[in-house]
This record gives structure tokens, C-alpha cells and sequence, in this order.
């Protein structure tokens, strides 16, 4: 398993999202996502590098809203 995080700053500061590379389909499936994350955006297009780099704060926070069922 390798780990990457990102941590976004500026208009986009207080996101955070952590990339997890698994070897195998099964090392995915078995993977439990610890307390502290909120959503798994796997296969979420809007969640990659370079959505974000473009997309407005208001959508952002609009997006983060709907996805965690806040809005």
C-alpha cells in the first residue's frame, strides 16, 4: 500500500484528501476507512487534481455539501 495526502490552501483552504494506492482489488475491498475521513471519492471525476485546480470555492463548498449530504 503507498499513501498520499493533499492538503489545499487558499480558496480551497481545510481540504484535505488522501490517496491510498492498493496492489490488488482485494487489498481495496478488505480496506476500512478510518474514523477521520469523511467520503470515499474514489470514482468521483470532481475529486481529481485537475477539476479542483479550476473549479470555484462556491462550487466547492456547494459539491462538499451535496456529496456529504450537508446541504
Amino acid at each position: 500500500m503507498s499513501y498520499g495526502v493533499d492538503v489545499f490552501e487558499g480558496p480551497h483552504s481545510g481540504l484535505v484528501l488522501a490517496e491510498i494506492g492498493f496492489e490488488t482489488a482485494d487489498e481495496y475491498e478488505r480496506f476500512q476507512m478510518p474514523d477521520f475521513a469523511l467520503a470515499d471519492v474514489t470514482t468521483d471525476a470532481f475529486f481529481t487534481g485537475g477539476e479542483l485546480a479550476t473549479v470555484p470555492e462556491t462550487t466547492l463548498r456547494r459539491v462538499l455539501n451535496e456529496r456529504l449530504g450537508r446541504g
